[in-house]
C-alpha cells in the first residue's frame, strides 16, 4: 500500500512539471485543425464557415499564448486568425484564404517549438496542400506581417487594421493588404510609378516603419497605394506629414469599391497654397462624394513641419472628420447610408492648377507613418 501511494505521488509530481508545455501544445494542435478547416471552407467558397473556424483558432491561439511570453509565432497567428475572420465574414474571400494559410503557418512554427513533433497529417486535397505550403514556408519573417486586429469592435481592444509599413518586397505587402499603385495612368493624368513610394524602417531618426510618397520633379508622375480589402462603417486615421514642395497634392481617402466610386471620402493638402511658406498656419481640404461637398479647415500648424494625425469617422448618419484625433467638421448627407465598402487609399500627384498645381520644381515627397482602422465604432478611437 505504501509503494502504491509512493508511485501515486511520483506521477502526480511529474504530471505537475509536463503540465505547463502539454496544455499549450494541445492548444496549438486544436488551433491548427480549425485552421485548416477555415482553409478549406474558405476555398470552398464559404466565408462565414471560415470565419466561424478562423474564430474558434484564435479562441485557442489566444490561449497558448498566456502560457508563453514572446511567443512571436502565436501572435502572429492571432493577428491573420483575427483578419482571416473579418475579410470571410466580409466575403473577400481571396484574402481571406491567404491570411487562414499564413495563419497555419505560424502555428505549425509554434508548435515544432512546444512539442517535439507537429501533428499527424490527415485527409487529403487543399487541406494536404495547406499544411505542406505550412511547414515548407516557415514563419514570416520580422517585419512583413504588419497589420493588427483586435476583433469587429474597435471597443474590445485595438484596431483591426494597424499598417506601419514597415519594409516588404515588390509591390504587394506580405500579409496581401497593400498594393503599391503603376506603372499605369491615374489621378491627374500622372503617371503612377511605383519607383517614387518608399517603406524604410527608419525615418529622420524616428524607428516604427514609414512610407514616402513622391511627385516627380517637371514630370506628371505621382505614387499611390491603396488597400486590396474593403472596409465599411468606422474610424479611419493615419499619421502624416506632407510635403514642403510647392505643386502637389497629397491626400488620405476612402474610395467605393470595386469601381473607385462614386462614393468617396478624402482628406486633401495643395502645396500650391500660401501656408506652404508660413511659420504655423495651414489648410486641409475636406471632401465628400458623390455630395461633392467641401469643406477648408484652418490648421494652427503647417503640416509640412511634423506629423499630424488625420482621420474620419464614419456612421449611416454622418462623416466626421479629425484632426489630432479632435473632430473638426461632420458632414451629414444620404450617400453615406450605405452597404458599400471601400478601399483605403492614400496618394500625391500633381499637374492641375486648381488643385495642387505643378508640377513641382524639385521632387516632392510626402511621409506616413501608420494607417489605422477600428469599424464599426460610434467615436474616434487613440
Amino acid at each position: 500500500m505504501k509503494h502504491w501511494f509512493l508511485v501515486f505521488l511520483i506521477c502526480m509530481a511529474t504530471s505537475a512539471l509536463a503540465a505547463p508545455n502539454q496544455p499549450r501544445a494541445g492548444r496549438l494542435e486544436s488551433a491548427i485543425l480549425d485552421t485548416e478547416e477555415a482553409f478549406k471552407r474558405g476555398k470552398d467558397g464559404d466565408g462565414k464557415a471560415l470565419a466561424t473556424h478562423a474564430d474558434a483558432a484564435l479562441r485557442n491561439a489566444e490561449a497558448a499564448a498566456k502560457m508563453k511570453a514572446d511567443d512571436f509565432e502565436v501572435r502572429k497567428a492571432i493577428t491573420l486568425l483575427k483578419l482571416a475572420a473579418y475579410h470571410g465574414r466580409h466575403r473577400q474571400l481571396d484574402v481571406a484564404v491567404r491570411q487562414a494559410e499564413d495563419a497555419l503557418s505560424q502555428l505549425h512554427a509554434a508548435l515544432s517549438g512546444a512539442s517535439p513533433s507537429l501533428p499527424a497529417a490527415s485527409g487529403g486535397g487543399d487541406h494536404a496542400e495547406a499544411r505542406a505550403a505550412a511547414r515548407s514556408e516557415g514563419p514570416i519573417r520580422a517585419g512583413e506581417q504588419t497589420s493588427t486586429a483586435a476583433g469587429e469592435t474597435a471597443q474590445k481592444g485595438g484596431p483591426l487594421l494597424h499598417q506601419e509599413f514597415l519594409p516588404w518586397e515588390g509591390n504587394l505587402s506580405s500579409d496581401q493588404i497593400w498594393r503599391i499603385a503603376g506603372v499605369w495612368t491615374g489621378t491627374g493624368n500622372n503617371v503612377l510609378d511605383p519607383a517614387l513610394a518608399s517603406l524604410m524602417s527608419v525615418h529622420n531618426g524616428q524607428p516604427g516603419g514609414f512610407l514616402s510618397l513622391s511627385v516627380k520633379a517637371n514630370a506628371l508622375r505621382g505614387s499611390e497605394i491603396q488597400t486590396l480589402p474593403s472596409y465599411g462603417y468606422g474610424y479611419y486615421e493615419t499619421r502624416m506629414k506632407v510635403t514642403d514642395v510647392p505643386g502637389v497634392c497629397a491626400s488620405f481617402f476612402w474610395v467605393e469599391a470595386p469601381k473607385y466610386g462614386p462614393r468617396e471620402w478624402d482628406v486633401e493638402f495643395l502645396t500650391n497654397e500660401p501656408w506652404i511658406s508660413s511659420a504655423n498656419s495651414g489648410k486641409v481640404h475636406l471632401f465628400i462624394h458623390p455630395a461633392n461637398i467641401e469643406y477648408i479647415v484652418e490648421l494652427p500648424f503647417n503640416p509640412s513641419h511634423d506629423f499630424h494625425r488625420y482621420g474620419f469617422l464614419w456612421t449611416a448618419q454622418s462623416i466626421a472628420f479629425t484632426v489630432d484625433g479632435q473632430i473638426v467638421h461632420r458632414f451629414s448627407d444620404s450617400s453615406l447610408n450605405t452597404n458599400a465598402k471601400g478601399f483605403i487609399m492614400m496618394n500625391t500627384w500633381t499637374g492641375k492648377a486648381d488643385w495642387g498645381g505643378g508640377p513641382p520644381t524639385s521632387d516632392a515627397t510626402s511621409y506616413y507613418d501608420w494607417v489605422k482602422f477600428w469599424p464599426g465604432v460610434d467615436s474616434p478611437q487613440e
